[in-house]
C-alpha cells in the first residue's frame, strides 16, 4: 500500500528520517601548503580548493601596499599563541582535531560548495568540529586594542546557513562564547574541539556562515569574526568521548598556564588548563 492510500485509512505516516549522506570528509590532509609559513591562503581574487567532496572558496583583495584576504585557509600551525595578525592562521586549542591540518575561517561572503553527483538537491551533512581561533580567543578572554575582554552578559555566535536547490535556507547556531548564565561557572569561550551536527539542515547544495555578538561598535562587530574546523562531513569520535568519560573522580586536580607551565593554584588574572586524570577543561581565573 502507498503512503496516501494509508493517510485515506487515516493510518499516520511518519516521514523518513533524514541521515548524512556519503561523502568525503574535509580533513585537509592532501591540501598542498607551499608557503613556508605552514598556511596555504586564497591567492588570487577568485580563488577556490577541492578537499573531499566539499569546494572551498576564497577572495584576496589588493588595497595598495597590503592585501586582504577572506574565505577559507588552511593551517599546519600547532601552537596556539596569539600575539599579532601573524598568528591569525592558528586555532585555540593549538593544531586540528586529530593533526596539524585543520581549516581556519575567515567567511564573510565566501560559501563552501557541497559536490553532490548523485542528487541534484544536494547532500545532508553530518556535521564538523568547531573551535574558536586562537585570535578569537585572546581578544575575548583578554580584549585588545578592538575588543572588549569578555563579562557577564556577553555572548559571539556563529551561523551556519543551508542552501538548498529550491533556493530556501535552513540555519544552525552555535555559541563560540556564552556568557550569559545567572551562574559564573557556566561562562565559557570555546577553547577544545567541539562536534557541531549539521543533519537538521537537511540537503543542502552549500553553506555560509555570519556572526553576531553583544560586543559591537556602531552596529559593528568588534570580536574577531573568524573560527577554525576539521573533519567537515566526518563522524563524532566516540572513542575521545568514551576516554573522557572514564575519567578518575577521585584524582588529584592539576593546574598549567595556557603555555603549559603547571602551577600550584591560578591566583594571577587569566587562562589556565584544569586537568583531573584523564579530564581536562580551560578555566578563566579573574
Amino acid at each position: 500500500m502507498n503512503n496516501l492510500y494509508l493517510m485515506m485509512l487515516g493510518v499516520a505516516v511518519l516521514a523518513a528520517p533524514v541521515t548524512a549522506s556519503a561523502l568525503e570528509p574535509a580533513t585537509f590532509e592532501d591540501v598542498e601548503i607551499t608557503d613556508e609559513s605552514g598556511v596555504r591562503i586564497p591567492a588570487t581574487e577568485n580563488d577556490m580548493f577541492r578537499c573531499g567532496s566539499f569546494e572551498f572558496n576564497g577572495t584576496m583583495t589588493v588595497y595598495g601596499d597590503f592585501t586582504v584576504w577572506s574565505g577559507f585557509a588552511v593551517s599546519s600551525l600547532a601552537d596556539n599563541v596569539y600575539e599579532s595578525l601573524d598568528d591569525q592562521y592558528k586555532s585555540a586549542p593549538g593544531g586540528g582535531y586529530n593533526s596539524n591540518r585543520f581549516a581556519v575561517a575567515f567567511p564573510e561572503a565566501n560559501a563552501i560548495g557541497v559536490v553532490s553527483e548523485d542528487d541534484p538537491d544536494g547532500s545532508v551533512i553530518s556535521g564538523m568540529y568547531i573551535t574558536n581561533s586562537a585570535y578569537a580567543y585572546t581578544s575575548m578572554t583578554q580584549g585588545d586594542a578592538f575588543s572588549k575582554k569578555f563579562e557577564a552578559g556577553d555572548w559571539f555566535k556563529l551561523t551556519v546557513t543551508g542552501h538548498h536547490a529550491d533556493e530556501t535556507v535552513s540555519t544552525i547556531d552555535f555559541y563560540l562564547a556564552d556568557f550569559r548564565a545567572e551562574d559564573a561557572s557556566e561562562h565559557y569561550v570555546v577553547g577544545d574541539w567541539q562536534w557541531l551536527s549539521l543533519e537538521e539542515l537537511g540537503k543542502v547544495k552549500s553553506l555560509t556562515f555570519s556572526f553576531d555578538s553583544t560586543d559591537k561598535a556602531n552596529g559593528y562587530l568588534n570580536t574577531p569574526q573568524y573560527f577554525c574546523f576539521d573533519n567537515l562531513g566526518g563522524t563524532p569520535d566516540t572513542n575521545a568521548i568514551d576516554a573522557v568519560a572514564v575519567a578518575v573522580a577521585d584524582a588529584p586536580v592539576e593546574y598549567f598556564t595556557i603555555q603549559g607551565v603547571r602551577v600550584q593554584h591560578p591566583s594571577a588574572p587569566g587562562v589556565y588548563i584544569e586537568r583531573r586524570g584523564t579530564q581536562s577543561r580551560k578555566i578563566l581565573c579573574r
